[in-house]
This record gives structure tokens, sequence and C-alpha cells, in this order.
């Protein structure tokens, strides 16, 4: 069962209680003969899954929304992503979140996250992508959505074209940009210029983001970084707006040690956990407290 929680500051987390058994597998689940037999079905797509080229997507069997996808990206575990996986990757996510939309109008908000391996928080080293689909953005998501309305209401310009004119390169309508001040390290910026959400991308914007963070990537791989992250802010499913653009953040990790940060808590900010905090209270308050 998964539990949304809000405070009233806004902060945001999602519950899973289960998810602390993702650990504990004894084999990959996602090589080529074991997927079929170890990876479940979603019961409103036919034949459960959806596939292109070597990536397939299926439900997470730990999931941190109503409609949460996997998206094995390739047949073995090797870290070198070529464009065409790439692209075939995101293709499924956004062929998921259509059939989403299809059948749950009110889950209109889509997030593409990819964490590289069990250094940038993955429970599997097999190379995989995810998808989820919410009624409401994430928090750092709505962060910008607002703060980008804002601006543009009082400055009537939009942020995004700021973070646009900083560019370091382009291909198409994509601009690649580094942050003056980083959310992580070696942080990225792929900004989508008018373009507001994620299925409003046409096949070559889709191919053009592919060629350049496969780029980006092998860029990473060049620093000796090995372990990333990676989140789409996307508005809300097929609607423009004038002050918001669509955007992708990456970055590396410098670490060599199992994390339990993925993308959603790195990049926004919203912690997903498998205990209750009133659990966790009952504890502490059973737990001898000397001099006090």
């Amino acid at each position: 069962m998964i539990e949304y929680r809000k405070d009233i500051s806004g902060i945001k987390s999602r519950i899973n209680i289960k998810r602390g058994r993702r650990f504990n597998i004894k084999i990959c689940p996602f090589c080529d003969e074991f997927v079929e037999k170890y990876t479940p079905k979603f019961d409103f797509i036919k034949d459960g899954r959806l596939r292109k080229g070597d990536s397939i997507l299926f439900p997470n069997k730990y999931p941190i929304s109503k409609y949460h996808a996997v998206i094995r990206i390739k047949r073995n575990h090797d870290t070198n992503y070529s464009e065409e996986e790439i692209y075939n990757s995101i293709s499924l996510a956004l062929d998921f979140a259509r059939i989403v939309y299809d059948i749950d109008k009110n889950y209109k908000f889509v997030t593409i996250f990819w964490n590289s391996s069990k250094e940038s928080g993955a429970s599997i080293e097999h190379p995989h992508m995810q998808v989820i689909i919410d009624k409401e953005p994430p928090f750092m998501t709505s962060y910008f959505i607002r703060f980008s309305k804002e601006y543009f209401d009082k400055y009537r310009k939009n942020y995004f074209e700021e973070l646009v004119s900083k560019s370091i390169f382009s291909h198409s309508n994509i601009y690649v940009t580094i942050n003056d001040v980083p959310l992580c390290y070696y942080e990225t910026i792929l900004i989508f210029r008018r373009i507001s959400n994620l299925l409003d991308l046409d096949e070559n914007s889709l191919k053009n983001f592919s060629k350049l963070l496969s780029n980006i990537i092998k860029f990473y791989y060049s620093e000796g970084f090995h372990a990333f992250n990676l989140s789409s802010f996307s508005h809300e499913n097929y609607k423009t707006y004038e002050y918001f653009y669509l955007h992708f953040r990456t970055c590396t990790r410098k670490g060599d040690k199992v994390s339990d940060i993925g993308a959603i808590e790195l990049f926004q900010k919203e912690q997903v956990i498998d205990y209750y905090p009133e659990e966790l209270s009952k504890k502490l308050l059973k737990f001898p407290r000397k001099n006090l």
C-alpha cells in the first residue's frame, strides 16, 4: 500500500513499508532469462508489458505511486548506453504515461527518473529507468512551477530563458546549461525550449535528447564517475505554459557505496521510506532516557 504525506509546510514524502524487501534478491529479475518469470504485469495493458527494442516496461514491484513502472533499458548489465537504448526506454515511459492518462485523467503529472547504480540509489544493478504518474507534481517540480509563475508575473520574463541564455551548447530546441547554484555534484540541466510537458515531446526532440544525454553520460564516465541520477521536471500533460519549460536534471555521485538516496530524494526532495514515523515515535518513547 502506498501512502502519500504532506505537512502544512508543503513538504512531501511517500511510504511503502514493503520497499525494504527490494534488496533481498538472489537473481537479477531484469536479465533476459528471468524477466518474463519474475517481473509483474499491468492489468490495463495488453500483454501486461510494453516493449521497444531490448527495452521492456512493467510494474514496479514496490511502487511509490499508483502508476509506477520500471523500464529495463537493455538485456545485459553493460553500462555503456547508446542513443537508441535511451530513446527506446524514454519512448516506453511516454507510451505508458499516455495509456494511463487515457484511462485516468486525474493522474496528469509524469516524472521519469533514473538511478544508474547502487551508488545512486538503485536496488538492482541491471540498467533501468522508472516513471511515476501522480495527481500532483513532486515537491521540487511543484516548486519550480510555482516559482516560475511568480517570476513571470513579476518580471514578465520566463525564468528558464535566463537559464537558456547561460547554456553552453544546444541541439535543436534543447539547451544544455550548468547552473550557478547546482542541486548536486556535476549537475547538468537540459531544457526544452517552449515545451512544458513530457507528453508534448515529438520524435525529433526525443531523438535529440537521447543524443545529448548519451554524450553527457560519456562525459561523466570520462571524468571518472560511473554513478549518476536523472529526473524530469514536467508540467501538466498536454498543456503549454508560457512561464514553464520542461527540463531534465542529471548529476554524478561521488561515493562508491550503496546509497538509499535516489533521484526522487535527490532532485525532487521527497523522501521515500519503508517505515511509519508513528512506529519510530513509539520505539523512541520506549527507549530509556538517562539524565533527562
